[in-house]
């Protein structure tokens, strides 16, 4: 396997395996699993809409002590945040899913435009606590990347109203 190191050191395989349609069978699941690990793959790419996909992932790893040698990447199903507190919700319901205390990669899925932005500083998404974390790219905090968005400009626009609102000078990574 092949390793590139992200930003902040983190040392990941260059292929990671995506959790988007596990097979039916816990024990397939769990060999595919496995063999990824075994195989060198240290990053698994998952989401609170897959179905049970965190659920799985996170009790195969439980099960088999794997959590610190792996890097999980989940997603802030924002479609379905109608208040503030729903990113906590969500967020804290995905720790448990995933049987873990922190994520390494957290993302807001699927975000395409601006007006889904809007609307997310609507909500309050820019005085959560946890996006402050996730714009300081500490290492050691729950949150430790920006959110994934399919649009650069969309990105840019993001990245340097989030650098202004925590105080930062920083590019984009």
């Amino acid at each position: 396997m092949q390793y590139r190191d992200d930003k902040s050191g983190k040392r990941l395989s260059t292929l990671g395996l995506g959790c988007m349609r596990f097979p039916r069978s816990k024990a397939e699941t769990e060999r595919i699993i496995l063999d990824a690990i075994d195989g060198g793959v240290n990053f698994f790419d998952t989401a609170y809409i897959y179905p049970n996909s965190e659920s799985i992932l996170g009790e195969i790893l439980a099960k088999h002590k794997k959590r610190n040698d792996v890097y999980i990447a989940t997603k802030l199903p924002f479609t379905f945040c109608k208040n503030s507190a729903d990113f906590d919700t969500f967020f804290n319901e995905q720790l448990k899913r995933l049987r873990t205390d922190y994520v390494d990669y957290y993302f807001i899925h699927a975000i395409s435009d601006y007006a889904q932005w809007e609307a997310l500083r609507q909500l309050g998404i820019e005085q959560m606590h946890w996006l402050q974390l996730l714009f300081a790219l500490s290492k050691g905090n729950k949150y430790t990347r920006l959110p994934f968005c399919t649009e650069c400009k969309l990105f840019t626009r993001i990245w340097h109203r989030s650098n202004s609102l925590c105080g930062l000078n920083r590019g984009i990574i």
